[in-house]
């Protein structure tokens, strides 16, 4: 691909990737969080093993300080409770009984919207464009790491 081209797709891409991120805010704000929040309850929900605040900033990629004002105003309305762990500096999020149906709320609220876009895509498309999604992720964060001057 000659750099122009390149150029223009990259500018398309990180134009419609700006666009979904602003739909998923707006779909989260009808629904009273801020769109970290909600992947925040989604994490938590789907995992198996114990989560921590930091391993949602490593995921996630934000400031300490982001997580800790979602998890704050989490545990304040009752949804999430700290539990120390075996190092104490990283306690984990567990989820309450109340938080756990709000979250699931929540989630499966965002699912539905989310299920009616993909309807028009197989379910090849829709592993194909996950696995490429990984792949430009993975790739783009290399290309971070080896440009440190930046």
């Amino acid at each position: 691909m000659d750099k122009q081209t390149a150029y223009a797709a990259q500018i398309r891409f990180r134009e419609n990737l700006h666009k979904i991120n602003g739909l998923f805010e707006g779909i989260t704000k009808a629904l009273g969080l801020n769109f970290t929040a909600v992947l925040v309850l989604e994490i938590l929900y789907n995992s198996e093993a114990s989560v921590t605040q930091k391993d949602l900033r490593e995921r996630l990629v934000v400031p300490k300080q982001y997580i800790n004002y979602i998890i704050k105003s989490l545990r304040a309305q009752g949804f999430i409770k700290l539990q120390e762990n075996e190092d104490r500096r990283a306690k984990q999020i567990i989820f309450t009984d109340r938080g756990k149906e709000y979250a699931e709320t929540i989630i499966n609220s965002v699912h539905d919207i989310e299920i009616k876009a993909w309807d028009g895509f197989s379910d090849e498309d829709v592993l194909a464009f996950a696995c490429i999604m990984e792949k430009y992720e993975k790739s783009f964060e290399d290309a971070l790491k080896n440009n440190a001057g930046l």
